[in-house]
């Protein structure tokens, strides 16, 4: 019988109120990536903001893709984050990741600043 991957279900979120972080696990670069998604409220901790570092990229083609297991399921991504993930990830620790796909905002600047 053939391994089935379920694939990743996001819970929706409040965009105005919250972020999704990667919690990447430890490894060496050519090992899988295995990591979950954690749910936090902007500003949910002022006092004692929680630690993740952001990354911003551009999207590149959307034309070849890899997955990793995401809190027990398939994340499917494209190539280039998978490289950007195994430069991230810390040998002995947990990564906690902001991860933010510019496309979007610089589709809305073209359309906004354009004559």
């Amino acid at each position: 019988m053939e391994d089935q991957q379920v694939p990743y279900q996001y819970r929706p979120i409040s965009a105005s109120e919250e972020i999704r972080v990667l919690r990447l696990q430890p490894g060496a670069f050519a090992e899988p990536l295995i990591g979950s998604l954690v749910v936090r409220k902007i500003g949910d901790d002022e006092q004692n903001p929680p630690a993740y570092d952001c990354v911003s990229y551009s999207w590149g083609p959307q034309q070849h893709f890899t997955s990793f297991a995401c809190d027990g399921q398939t994340l499917r991504i494209t190539v280039a984050v998978d490289e950007m993930l195994r430069h991230m990830r810390q040998a002995m620790e947990l990564c906690n990741l902001w991860v933010d796909a510019s496309k979007y905002r610089c589709m809305l600047q073209r359309t906004k600043y354009s004559d």
